[in-house]
């Protein structure tokens, strides 16, 4: 299907180069790997990256590098077209004065500078073939510099931009700069994390046994140690204490105490906000000497077990035996540049932060005429986006499918979690809702708590919920696509016919714990990172069936713009997964259609490429938050709270209503209540998307976008394919399964 209108396509946009470390500086001088008991089995170049300077090693062409992975074609001839994206540090706004230049390596051509756009954020120009040094600067503001061999076209290659001598970490294309604390250590848990009495308890025993004290603040951000909502500790070293001997000693007391816990160091604190490097990284190795990568990268950083992903065998995860983190990112540089690795980078501890703008003070305004309101001001959340039109649509169509929904249809969402006893998920007898599909089952399918590593459906009835104030978040998107309808509730879902699968996400995790929650959620084969622990996904039991979409309400960046130095790139274990879900998952007659990932875009009134790489990513669907005054004027959502305005930009693939949606939430005391943000918008969409595979279970995850797109009413570019239209959608689902020349709409147009 191709959409009637097309605002500027995203790019898988695979770096077409090799990169090499530029001139920045790391927090502590770099000191090569030993490589003794590699001795003459070194095949690779990783031998030379224990006595040479990554400046001094060879250029390697694209395809030397990336193998398979380098989509485009080399030109014989040239020139290319190089355009790069400038992503500032901490703020929304490009800096205005920054040079972006290639300056060319053996002085055969001139020096380039590209040009700035339209887009402040995007520079292009026209570039001679050749070896580069690609920097950018300005501002006060320096980019870490990356040697080019150019080749071919570069497509929107980003340049992280932060202060002068900050080290940087590499993830997916981008070289992020750091601010980094030498003098603190983060501790921080993946699962549940002890309670803050708990945590007091502990961090006073273990400051009595390791050089460390608990972190109180007063270097002017005025926190306690406790941050990310419980998911991470930061402590303080003692004086000449060595970091790399207390990371070690504070593993060793949380283990005899059986708490697990990854130790590491802070990087990017701002606030309550922080992410954690510690020693586990991934890594993707050229296609042509895997093996031997393997096994050279096992011995240079005493990796006892490097593993595999299931999908993309030339990505591995391993824990280093060390700690020296200056040393480890310097080492992975010269691996890059010998060209035994494509990419090394940490498996971060993100803190992922909900996309919603709730207005304060609940209201408590029921009736589902607040969902569908007749009037010239559509502000229902039904109305706005045609529901009611969509549902008279599925029944009268040639299908017969119950009108809110096929309980063949399975709907996810990886939120903050659910309860399960509350009145619109179980309907007012205590029964589990049903699905509309004749089988008897629960509507809620499968609830699992990845925070307490236990199920929250009918099959532990003894499963307590959390406290209202964790989980208003996943019951306010839950209910926007799943509650319980017809069942003498005050609120209408989208969806609520198609079954609901229900995952809850720690506040904290790592790029591989969530990539592997996102696949077990597809029922696809899911690599260990962490073999040994078994409340990895890897473990979890089977879902029964998979989801056929999957509903994230949530990114990497919190509405106030990035963290600290700079905003996130793509992981590559994550990227693996996104392969894996739309290429073979969500199967039917035996064949992979791909599971549609749907991405709230932010609330930080920015361009969601260089915001939220997960809404961003072209294997997802991207949705902003838009409203309409009336029927024909359409205009972006204000300002809901201090998180912001929506993200916008040519990533962005519909909106929809994001601005006082009516829906549930604990701490509400009659429903409707309202609910906002891209959140609200992106649980919108998924829940038309579970009518519109109702209406036609045989479309691709492509053809799902294509139908979104096309029938999307459109009013500004920067807010994509325009606004969501669930009846048009669902039209155009029936339209495509329908013979040639059938006449399928005899008593006129069913969405006019």
């Amino acid at each position: 299907m191709t959409p009637a209108h097309t605002p500027r396509e995203r790019s898988l946009g695979q770096l077409p180069g090799i990169i090499v470390p530029g001139l920045i500086l790391l927090f502590g001088s770099w000191l090569p790997m030993s490589l003794a008991a590699v001795g003459e089995e070194c095949k690779l170049n990783a031998c030379r990256c224990a006595d040479i300077d990554p400046s001094e090693l060879p250029l390697l062409s694209p395809t030397q590098l990336y193998g398979a992975y380098s989509k485009t074609v080399p030109k014989p001839d040239g020139p290319a077209n190089v355009s790069v994206y400038i992503i500032p540090p901490g703020y929304s706004q490009a800096p205005p004065d920054i040079d972006v230049i290639l300056l060319p390596i053996g002085g055969k051509s001139n020096v380039v500078r590209l040009k700035p756009t339209k887009n402040p954020y995007l520079y292009e120009g026209i570039v001679p073939l050749g070896a580069y040094v690609l920097s950018a600067f300005g501002s006060g503001l320096l980019a870490p510099s990356r040697r080019l061999v150019i080749d071919r076209d570069i497509s929107g290659l980003p340049l992280h931009l932060g202060k002068p001598g900050l080290p940087y970490y590499r993830m997916g294309r981008g070289l992020i700069p750091f601010t980094p604390r030498p003098d603190l250590v983060a501790v921080a848990f993946e699962y549940n994390p002890p309670d803050p009495g708990s945590a007091r308890r502990i961090a006073e025993v273990l400051t009595k046994d390791v050089p460390v004290r608990v972190y109180d603040g007063k270097d002017g951000d005025g926190l306690p140690f406790i941050r990310a909502g419980g998911y991470v500790w930061l402590l303080q070293l003692g004086p000449d204490a060595d970091r790399a001997s207390v990371m070690a000693d504070i593993r060793s007391h949380l283990e005899e105490v059986k708490i697990s816990a990854r130790v590491g160091i802070p990087i990017d604190l701002d606030g309550d906000h922080v992410r954690v490097l510690d020693n586990q990284f991934v890594f993707r190795v050229n296609t042509d000497v895997i093996e031997t990568a393997r096994r050279e990268i096992s011995t240079l950083f005493g990796i006892s077990s490097l593993r595999p992903n299931s999908f993309d065998k030339s990505v591995w995860v391993g824990r280093l035996k060390s700690d020296d983190t200056p040393r480890i990112l310097r080492t992975i540089d010269c691996l890059v540049g010998a060209g035994v690795v494509a990419t090394g980078e940490p498996d971060l501890l993100i803190e992922f932060v909900d996309h919603d703008a709730v207005p304060d003070g609940w209201p408590d305004d029921p009736g589902y005429s607040k969902q569908y309101s007749n009037g010239t001001q559509r502000s229902g959340n039904h109305s706005y986006q045609r529901v009611r039109e969509a549902w008279n649509l599925l029944y009268v169509s040639s299908l017969q499918v119950p009108h809110i929904g096929s309980g063949d249809v399975y709907i996810g969402s990886l939120d903050r979690g659910i309860n399960p006893s509350h009145p619109e998920v179980s309907d007012s007898s205590g029964t589990a809702c049903t699905a509309n599909d004749s089988d008897g089952t629960p509507q809620l399918a499968t609830c699992f708590d990845s925070v307490r590593q236990q199920s929250c459906d009918n099959s532990n009835p003894s499963y307590v919920a959390p406290p209202d104030s964790e989980i208003q978040h996943g019951m306010a998107v839950f209910g926007i696509m799943s509650a319980c309808t017809h069942n003498g509730g005050e609120v209408a879902a989208i969806a609520p016919g198609t079954h609901h699968i229900a995952v809850r996400r720690s506040g904290t995790t790592s790029t591989t714990f969530y990539a592997n929650t996102l696949t077990w959620m597809g029922r696809l084969p899911i690599s260990c990172p962490t073999p040994d622990d078994p409340r990895d996904p890897c473990h979890w039991t089977p879902i029964n069936r998979a989801a056929d979409v999957i509903n994230c309400s949530h990114g990497f960046t919190p509405p106030d713009g990035c963290v600290g130095s700079s905003c996130f790139a793509l992981p590559t274990w994550i990227d693996a997964a996104f392969q894996a879900l739309v290429t073979t998952g969500r199967i039917r007659n035996g064949a992979p259609l791909g599971v549609v990932l749907v991405y709230s875009a932010g609330n930080a009134g920015a361009p969601v490429e260089l915001q939220e790489p997960l809404a961003a990513d072209p294997r997802t669907i991207a949705v902003a938050n838009c409203r309409a005054r009336n029927d024909n004027d359409v205009t972006l959502a204000p300002q809901e709270t201090q998180a912001g305005a929506s993200n916008f930009g040519a990533a962005v693939d519909v909106c929809a209503l994001g601005f006082n949606a009516q829906t549930i939430t604990p701490l509400c005391a009659q429903a409707p209540c309202r609910f906002g943000g891209t959140s609200a918008a992106a649980a919108t969409v998924s829940g038309a998307i579970g009518l519109i595979l109702s209406e036609n279970p045989d479309l691709k995850w492509t053809d799902v976008r294509d139908v979104l797109r096309s029938s999307a009413r459109q009013f500004d570019a920067s807010y994509g394919f325009g606004l969501l239209d669930v009846c048009h959608a669902v039209k155009r689902a029936h339209e495509a399964k329908a013979a040639p020349g059938s006449d399928l709409w005899p008593n006129g147009d069913p969405c006019p």
